[in-house]
């Protein structure tokens, strides 16, 4: 079984109400296009759950369709849960 996806947050770049893009490093596991974030991490180190997709991806400015341990993407997240995110530190496809 595949471990589930973590991505730390380096800084967020654009948010809105239901969209939210950012610089991420994969810090377990494999996030891919299309792959939902169930739970994040705030500042505070309160977890909270999280409902938005990987909408996008890019590397060096050129589209990727997954990003894995140790790699940095900007990262474009959609959904109702998209503006929750922006204020975690890491994002997670399970559970934190």
């Amino acid at each position: 079984m595949a471990a589930d996806g973590l991505l730390g947050i380096d800084h967020v770049e654009q948010v809105s109400d239901t969209e939210v893009t950012c610089v991420v490093r994969c810090l377990r596991g494999t996030v891919s296009v299309g792959d939902v974030i169930r739970t994040g991490r705030t500042a505070a180190n309160a977890v909270v759950a999280l409902e938005a997709t990987v909408h996008a991806m890019w590397r060096y400015g050129r589209p990727v369709e997954f990003v894995d341990t140790v790699h940095t993407a900007k990262v474009m997240f959609t959904g109702a849960g998209a503006r929750a995110l922006a204020e975690c530190r890491e994002v997670a496809t399970g559970v934190l």
